[in-house]
């Protein structure tokens, strides 16, 4: 499955992903701000480097039901985002 994310000066967009427990998941950020990110997290064990105005691809699961976080490790702000696996 794949997801699509984007970091914008506000924040991910959308701030929350959802996907069906067992599934792998392919997550794309489009990195839309003026700086440097990288997109982490420590639930879904991956981290990478995103430039501005470029796209990086991650790979998670497959996992099981609940709720995972991801956020921007550059920010200043703490920026973060959810994963919600729920259902069949």
């Amino acid at each position: 499955m794949i997801l699509t994310l984007m970091l914008t000066n506000n924040g991910f967009s959308p701030a929350t992903l959802t996907a069906k427990p067992g599934q792998r998941l392919m997550i794309r950020m489009t990195n839309q701000t003026q700086r440097v990110a990288e997109l982490e997290s420590y639930d879904m064990k991956f981290e990478k480097i995103a430039t501005p105005g470029n796209t990086i691809t991650v790979f998670a699961g497959p996992l099981q039901s609940g709720k995972y976080k991801f956020f921007d490790d550059y920010s200043t702000t703490g920026v973060s985002g959810w994963l919600t696996v729920s259902g069949n």
